[in-house]
């Protein structure tokens, strides 16, 4: 009998939502056929929030960030576009970016970053605008951006 209740209950928590995350209280969130649209503009935030699993855009642009997780991409495994400019971004690790296949826009300009490491963006191979304007990037190892083929605008 518990064992009828208790998958009866996941049943709920999957239909009503939940088991995908909700929008963030600061953030303004809104779901198409194509997933959740998350704004958290300019919403003071000094780390990424929790996200809905279905989001394929996320504007974090004008926060106080300084670091985005190596399992970012994990539990979105839809997203398309990542705006996260004019933060405080210091570095991006090497992984970051692994699980983000989709990923076909990433707006890194106006934070604070010093290095990009080789390989970091190996595996974008839909990154089509990558932007990373206005960091104190100095130099470029010659690996950046292997194999980044659409990549259109850097």
């Amino acid at each position: 009998m518990n064992a009828e209740i208790t998958f009866l209950l996941f049943l709920v928590v999957i239909s009503t939502g939940l088991v995908k995350g909700t929008c963030p209280s600061t953030c303004s969130c809104s779901s198409g056929s194509s997933g959740s649209y998350v704004n958290c503009y300019s919403k003071n935030l000094g780390h990424i929030p929790d996200l809905p699993s279905d989001t394929y855009s996320i504007d974090l642009t004008y926060n106080s960030i300084t670091k985005i997780d190596v399992q970012f991409c994990i539990e979105m495994p839809q997203l398309i576009n990542l705006l996260i400019s004019s933060n405080q971004i210091s570095e991006i690790p090497v992984n970051t970016f692994v699980d983000c296949e989709l990923l076909q826009t990433i707006y890194l300009h106006n934070n604070e970053i010093s290095a990009i490491e080789p390989f970091t963006f190996m595996n974008l191979h839909n990154l089509q605008y990558l932007s990373v304007y206005n960091n104190k990037i100095r130099s470029l190892d010659s690996n950046t951006f292997i194999n980044m083929t659409n990549l259109i605008e850097l």
